[in-house]
């Protein structure tokens, strides 16, 4: 059988991969050269670069990502190299979507508003976009939504302008790739002008890459308040954080809207596929022999209350304590020679998180179950 290097952060690796070949785990930051010398796929995550320094002199005939992002692939060498490769685009979108979710909801919920009141603007309408929009629907009647490349594909799209954004949102969440001096350049896409234009003091959120959003002026924003809060998951230089923007912030997050069990299980699957379609094989692992690595979590109780807006954050709250890494993220900056290790280690502890579709609700919980049906998802 062929050899697949595996990284230490995939879930079930050793479970998926090992029916197609002879699978070895190593931690993330620790696999170079040496270890591809003889094997024909590897399979990583964000944390591992892949380039022509880990690839020299391999066997590899195969890279697969199991995230949404490849900036950690150096795509132009593998083509040279006539390498195939695959990445878990969208796999995550679910959690992010459900991440902005919770965190709107506790910001709401902490300035008395409800979120049928807000008028929210979501940049970028790629797979987290439009699952934020669903997720979005059954709570706020006006959703502005801005994404100029694919207006320019499909003029029959409701779409708006950042000045529209600007002067009509309430809460503005941005989910677009970083692309620097392209026709649509996202790097410091909200800088010092758009905040400037910010009419009603937006809430803004930022789960999509650090450089999007350019923090000095959004500290500034702040303190001129243009804006009122701030949420983000993503920072410049990570790990290797500001602690002035960690501290200013609504919640701060250590780069983990998109982690969870579900997500990180299917990112492999979705690389597994891709794999045994490379290598055309036969047998392979079925959905239903996937199912049961994914955990029910099974809820006896659930917070009874007639708004669904405080029910669902209730019940995402015991899913996943989003107030409770913020305050964890924040404390560990007096301990800054630590903070690097301890940024890691809420990272990782985020990866067992569970989305709502694992879920097993209560019979009373009538009212969340009609809104994750309007979501059309397995639950």
């Amino acid at each position: 059988m062929k050899k697949i290097i595996c990284a230490q952060s995939l879930l079930n690796a050793k479970e998926i991969f090992s029916t197609i070949g002879n699978v070895e785990i190593i931690d993330d930051h620790l696999i170079t050269h040496h270890h591809l010398q003889d094997a024909h796929a590897l399979i990583v995550r964000s944390q591992t670069q892949v380039n022509a320094n880990l690839l020299k002199d391999s066997t590899i005939e195969f890279v697969g990502t199991a995230t949404s992002g490849t900036e950690h692939l150096d795509l132009n060498y593998l083509e040279k190299k006539q390498i195939a490769y695959a990445d878990a685009k969208g796999v995550n979108a679910n959690a992010v979507a459900e991440h902005v979710l919770q965190s709107i909801l506790i910001w709401a919920n902490a300035q008395q508003r409800q979120l049928q009141d807000l008028t929210i603007g979501i940049i970028g309408y790629g797979f987290v976009g439009k699952r934020l929009h669903q997720q979005l629907k059954p709570f706020v009647k006006c959703i502005l939504i801005n994404d100029p490349p694919l207006f320019s594909i499909d003029k029959s799209f409701n779409h708006v302008t950042l000045q529209t954004i600007t002067q009509q949102a309430d809460v503005v969440s941005v989910h677009v790739p970083l692309i620097y001096g392209t026709t649509y350049p996202t790097y410091h896409l909200l800088n010092q002008p758009f905040f400037t234009q910010c009419q009603k003091k937006p809430l803004i959120v930022n789960v999509a890459r650090g450089d999007v959003v350019d923090y000095d002026a959004l500290l500034h924003a702040l303190s001129q308040q243009s804006i009122s809060d701030f949420i983000a998951d993503v920072w410049p230089k990570e790990p290797y954080i500001n602690p002035a923007f960690i501290n200013a912030a609504f919640l701060a997050t250590p780069h983990i809207a998109g982690h969870s069990q579900y997500a990180k299980i299917m990112g492999t699957y979705v690389i597994y596929k891709a794999l045994t379609a490379y290598w055309q094989c036969e047998k392979v692992l079925t959905t239903d022999e996937l199912k049961k690595m994914i955990r029910k979590i099974k809820l006896s109780q659930v917070y009874q209350e007639e708004n669904l807006q405080k029910q669902l954050m209730h019940l995402l709250a015991q899913l996943y304590p989003l107030q409770k890494i913020s305050q964890s993220m924040k404390l560990n900056l007096q301990q800054p020679e630590h903070f690097v290790q301890n940024y890691q280690i809420l990272r990782q502890q985020a990866a067992q998180r569970c989305e709502l579709n694992q879920v097993l609700l209560p019979a009373q919980a009538i009212s969340v179950k009609l809104h994750l049906m309007h979501l059309d998802r397995e639950y």
